[in-house]
């Protein structure tokens, strides 16, 4: 196909920015015992958990019985919106099964939010899997 000079060519304006102008990740370890940072966050539920600009999830790694696992429960706005556990054999380490969690639940945040304003919070309970 050939453009001569009277053919009538569409212009659009386009804009786009870069994903990290907008998206910022923000990894918070507390300091404190188990108890102290339970209470912490149970004092952050109200700001996180009712506010629906905030997915939550809670992601842990454990063993039983010589076999590993993950599970991931998540909430939008006080509802559950998705609870799941993942079998990962008897070859890994605490530190496998809890990156395996935060890692499935950062995946299932892209499929959950559909709106750039909402913050995705992921707790774990295990500070060695992120240090």
């Amino acid at each position: 196909m050939h453009l001569q000079p009277q053919s009538i060519v569409e212009t659009i304006q386009t804009t786009t920015h870069n994903p990290w102008d907008i998206n910022t990740t923000d990894i918070h370890i507390p300091n404190g015992t188990k108890e102290e940072v339970a209470n912490q966050q149970l004092q952050k539920h109200f700001f996180t958990h009712a506010d629906v600009q905030q997915l939550c999830f809670y992601t842990d790694g454990s063993q039983l019985d010589n076999k590993w696992g993950a599970g991931i429960y998540a909430s939008w706005s006080g509802q559950t919106v998705h609870e799941s556990a993942y079998y990962l054999g008897n070859e890994c380490e605490v530190f496998d099964a809890e990156l395996y969690g935060i890692s499935k639940a950062t995946y299932l945040a892209t499929k959950l939010v559909d709106q750039p304003t909402t913050d995705v919070w992921i707790f774990c309970d295990n500070q060695s899997a992120i240090s």
